[in-house]
């Protein structure tokens, strides 16, 4: 691979996923509603309102900056989730009550 040692940061506009957090979807995911079981009148006007924003206004874009790319080693290593059985790779681990865990068993984001 031809790295040119520069980069540009695109991350989500903090403006934009707060006004978002306040939204019904939300509301419901918060009190453990499924993705799912949300109905469509309620998340149709959402992704509507995400497809027509300019990308300035869903992301914060960063100027060209240098950056030394480092990449890391790749690892076969992987681990069989101690509570759902799935297999993953070790960078995909993380210990919760002393087992290591996938992500989504884990809990965290």
């Amino acid at each position: 691979m031809n790295f040119t040692g520069i980069a540009v940061r695109v991350s989500i506009n903090p403006l934009f996923f707060k006004k978002s957090l306040n939204s019904e979807f939300v509301r419901l995911r918060k009190k453990g509603v499924a993705p799912q079981d949300i109905k469509p009148r309620i998340v149709a006007p959402l992704i509507d309102n995400i497809m027509k924003q300019a990308d300035e206004v869903l992301f914060k874009i960063s100027d060209v900056f240098d950056y030394e790319f480092k990449g890391k080693k790749g690892t076969f290593e992987w681990h069989e989730c101690q509570n759902c059985g799935e297999i993953v790779f070790a960078s995909g681990i993380r210990i919760k009550d002393s087992k290591r865990v996938c992500i989504p068993c884990s809990g965290y984001g």
